[in-house]
């Protein structure tokens, strides 16, 4: 079986036989009810997971002992028009809160790329919806990764590579940015101009806080973007034992094209936000240094988000 369409309920179902379930496929993966495990396995038996004693099938250990049991594997969280919200900001807690707020409510995808031996599984959660596809091309992990990213968000090719030169800026700036532009031919002009405002006076504290001008024009430049949607990217090496510092980002824009951004050390120790055009050469090499950084538990990685 190299193809699977799933509810959250299947999967759900399928991981019952696991010694834990999915989380980086996202909320809501949870035991089935007993009213309905008797419906869902007969669903599974019609799509040959299971077998008629209730057993999961060869293929579909062939399917998910990768997702379970992996060697490596990267996790991606689509957030959908995460930074078209109304907001004003004060350049204190006020950001951190508003993430808080925004992101359980935010419309996201669950992407996970996880390989185990010479086999690649590729699990995608919009909704309810899992698909999962396995292939086992003997390819790199971040190669493989990086082409399912660009596919998945961007499945109708609508989008080319960023129309914008790259731009590099302190990745500990982020911490405390304000959101990206709304849509430009946004009816809410008000909204725009409180966005106008919010950056100005965040590029007013960096001149306080002696920031390079170079660095701030960058940062405004990123700022100006008008945002559609952004791909979070963590490694995890270990079967689920390690995070490791950092993530990748692909961004996409409005009449702009979609970009991707790595975190990048420099000699002097420091980390750099470098945003470039989002080819599949860019992006896995975003990905092969996300999966070199040093690592750290999980859940004090987690911590911010």
């Amino acid at each position: 079986m190299t193809h699977a369409m799933l509810t959250s309920l299947h999967l759900a179902r399928l991981s019952q036989f696991y010694p834990r379930p999915l989380a980086e496929l996202g909320p809501n993966i949870t035991e089935v009810p007993d009213d309905v495990a008797s419906i869902v396995d007969q669903q599974l038996v019609a799509a040959s997971l299971l077998d008629t004693r209730g057993a999961l099938t060869e293929q579909a250990r062939s399917l998910l002992d990768p997702l379970f049991r992996y060697d490596n594997a990267f996790t991606a969280v689509i957030l959908l028009h995460n930074q078209r919200q109304q907001v004003t900001f004060d350049l204190d807690e006020m950001w951190m809160e508003y993430m808080r707020q925004s992101l359980p409510s935010t419309p996201r995808v669950y992407v996970v790329v996880a390989a185990s031996g010479p086999t690649t599984v590729t699990a995608v959660r919009a909704g309810d919806h899992v698909d999962l596809s396995m292939s086992a091309t003997g390819d790199p992990l971040a190669l493989v990764a990086a082409r399912e990213l660009l596919r998945v968000g961007d499945p109708d090719k609508q989008w080319s590579p960023a129309k914008i030169p790259a731009v590099s800026f302190p990745a500990e700036l982020l911490n405390r940015a304000p959101a990206r532009s709304p849509l430009p031919d946004s009816d809410d002009t008000q909204a725009q101009r409180d966005h106008k405002l919010t950056v100005s006076r965040f590029a007013d504290a960096l001149r306080k806080a002696e920031i390079p001008s170079r660095t701030i024009m960058a940062v405004e430049k990123f700022l100006q973007l008008d945002h559609i949607a952004a791909t979070h990217v963590a490694y995890i090496g270990g079967a689920q034992r390690m995070l490791s510092e950092g993530t990748t980002t692909i961004d996409y824009f409005h009449n702009a094209g979609v970009s991707v951004g790595g975190v990048q050390k420099t000699g002097d120790g420091n980390l750099w936000k470098t945003l470039a055009p989002a080819t599949v050469e860019e992006v896995r090499k975003s990905l092969t240094f996300l999966s070199r950084l040093p690592a750290r538990p999980m859940l004090s990685a987690l911590a911010g988000y």
